[in-house]
């Protein structure tokens, strides 16, 4: 299970280069859709209001919130508290985009909610206001 997360993981990193041109393989997309379907299953969110995220519509649901935090915890970038472990996170992106990434990623790990689902919404709004070419939501 601790590989499959890990692959996810990374997965997700690649994820945000689909809008980049980076096309990802039929068990990587497997391997999303997976961490979704988990991810949604433990929060109960609605498909269309995490789908909403894409373009920047961020719903202020509980159930979306703890959606994300579920995502970055199950790559093992978030932790319990909901602290984003940005150096984690940047190793799991290709070389290439780490120099655009680490910036946006180092200006949003510090955001800080109410609690850990909180801190994740806060952190994917951060990343969407500052890259919104390259944010994509699991």
């Amino acid at each position: 299970m601790k590989t499959l997360l890990t692959l996810a993981a990374a997965l997700l990193a690649l994820c945000g280069l689909a809008s980049a041109g980076v096309e990802l393989s039929e068990d990587q997309k497997q391997l999303m859709k997976q961490l979704r379907s988990a991810c949604m299953a433990e929060t109960g969110v609605d498909e269309a209001t995490i789908d909403a995220c894409k373009t920047g519509q961020f719903a202020d649901d509980p159930k979306l919130k703890c959606y994300l935090k579920c995502t970055y915890q199950q790559m093992t970038v978030m932790d319990d508290d909901g602290v984003v472990d940005a150096d984690m996170l940047l190793t799991m992106l290709p070389e290439e985009i780490q120099p655009k990434a680490e910036p946006v990623v180092n200006a949003c790990k510090e955001m800080r909610g109410a609690d850990a689902c909180d801190n994740a919404m806060m952190f994917n709004k951060c990343l969407y206001e500052k890259a919104p070419d390259y944010y994509m939501v699991v």
